[in-house]
């Protein structure tokens, strides 16, 4: 993976085989989802889930069910996402010897920046195909820091509306 680095973010480049290799991961894996993720979690819908993500957010509002909306900086928490802790959370819910080697290659990837290697302990790439996955996974499992609450969550503006 390359990076660069710019005034006012990070991008990091996959190379086409590694995206490859991630998309047949994904479909290999996709249906172990509803098993994994909080079935109040529709991050990993897409696109196609916007309307039905708005209305739901709405009509959440409107019962009074929910005691707030928070629009975060997800860009900060994908580049703050354990590793260990992340790892230990994959381990748990596979026990396929080959996706357990390839979703931990994924993650503690080594970054050549200039020609310098460097092997961060924190954050997942942001432009793969996985990352949705290995977000929800770090952030909805029993270790993650959403475990306690009610959560909705959505990717087109990334609000967790918290019922306390």
């Amino acid at each position: 993976m390359m990076q660069y680095k710019f005034s006012d973010s990070v991008a990091r480049i996959w190379c086409y085989l590694d995206r490859l290799i991630m998309h047949l991961i994904y479909k290999k894996i996709r249906p172990t989802f509803k098993h994994i993720i909080s079935p109040l979690c529709r991050h990993l819908e897409g696109p196609s889930a916007i309307r039905g993500m708005t209305k739901q957010i709405k009509a959440a509002l409107d019962s009074d069910r929910f005691n707030y909306v928070m629009r975060l900086d997800i860009k900060s928490y994908y580049a703050s996402v354990n590793h260990r802790i992340l790892l230990k959370q994959i381990d748990a819910n596979f026990n396929d010897p080959i996706i357990l080697k390839y979703l931990h290659d994924i993650i503690t990837i080594p970054i050549d920046y200039g020609g310098n290697i460097f092997l961060p302990t924190d954050g997942i790439p942001r432009q793969s195909i996985l990352s949705p996955f290995l977000l929800e996974t770090s952030c909805f499992s029993p270790y993650g820091l959403a475990a306690p609450f009610k959560i909705c969550s959505c990717n087109f503006v990334e609000p967790f509306i918290y019922r306390l």
